[in-house]
């Protein structure tokens, strides 16, 4: 078991964070024209894609 016995939720807290990602990703698809004015539009395009499938960008992590 772990220290603080999280072990057993890692998984909902994995699930969680992947559901909250695809609607952060929907929220910027969203905003993309109100945005496009303070913020590249290739780097709102490349934080979606991250947002919407995190485990294929796993390595601008590390």
């Amino acid at each position: 078991m772990g220290l603080l016995g999280l072990d057993d939720l890692s998984p909902l807290f994995a699930e969680l964070a992947a559901a909250l990602g695809w609607v952060g990703a929907q929220a910027l698809l969203l905003l993309q024209p109100l945005l496009t004015g303070w913020v590249d539009e290739s780097a709102i395009e490349q934080a979606i894609r991250r947002l919407e499938s995190p485990a294929q960008h796993a390595e601008w992590r590390e």
